[in-house]
């Protein structure tokens, strides 16, 4: 087996992270090509690369800024508490169980109505799979 770089592989995974966010590339596209470690690490380079979108975006608009270190760093967070502020500087505050009850109404008021027929075919299958497993 051939060596192409002296990186790790959390420092590649972030640096595909990184070019998928700077250039508009797909990372859907970009993670089926990977193993599993290296896709774990990559899905950890995403979610710096999100949680650090202002300074991914300082990397492609002003190189000379990121040179000169005049840049903050945030830690790695997933899309929900990026989404409703969880994990921010101290000086935010957590959300209220309102919001935290507005959003979870709100996602589940985006189910759409129970297709009977569709739930009685998934039972079906379920059943199906329930009796393979236990008949193997």
């Amino acid at each position: 087996m051939a060596v192409a770089t002296h990186l790790p592989v959390e420092e590649l995974g972030l640096a595909l992270a990184i070019h998928c966010k700077l250039f508009g590339e797909n990372p859907r596209v970009a993670r089926k090509h990977l193993d599993l470690t290296p896709r774990a690490h990559f899905d950890e380079g995403c979610a710096w690369a999100e949680s650090n979108a202002k300074l991914v975006e300082l990397i492609k608009s002003d190189p000379d800024s990121v040179r000169a270190g005049s840049y903050s760093l945030n830690s790695a967070r997933g899309w929900f508490s990026r989404l409703i502020g969880i994990g921010r500087s101290k000086s935010a505050s957590a959300p209220t169980d309102g919001e935290l009850d507005r959003v979870a109404a709100d996602l589940a008021g985006k189910r759409g109505p129970v297709d009977e027929d569709k739930k009685r075919k998934m039972e079906a299958l379920r059943e199906l799979v329930d009796e393979s497993f236990e008949g193997g």
